[in-house]
């Protein structure tokens, strides 16, 4: 049997995964409540399933663009600065009144997810 390797002696292991259990506990706390923030600020379902198409687009851009990042940048600097720009925008969310600030909020945290 495999023996489970963890990073938790190293010290930018426990960073890492301090980050990425804050943030699951973040998302795990707003994605199953963000359809509903979502129509509340569209209105209507027609509405909702444009701004989920829009947030496609995105990740489809964000997904090319990606490529050209990994190559240039290191990839554990790339998952801090993600994981840090997730967290501002899960924070920021709390403010969002309309429609628009939710679309650039989310199309951030979209690339930074990617």
């Amino acid at each position: 049997m495999h023996k489970i390797r963890t990073p938790h002696n190293h010290p930018d292991g426990k960073v890492f995964a301090w980050m990425a259990l804050l943030m699951g506990l973040g998302i795990g706390l707003v994605l199953p409540i963000f359809p509903g923030i979502v129509k509340s600020l569209m209105h209507t379902d027609s509405n909702v399933s444009l701004f989920y198409s829009f947030i496609a687009i995105m990740m489809l851009l964000a997904s090319l663009l990606s490529a050209v990042l990994f190559r240039k940048i290191s990839r554990k600097t790339i998952t801090k600065i993600g994981f840090l720009t997730m967290g501002g925008i899960f924070f920021l969310l709390i403010f969002v009144t309309r429609w628009v600030e939710l679309g650039i909020l989310e199309s951030i945290r979209v690339r930074a997810l990617l």
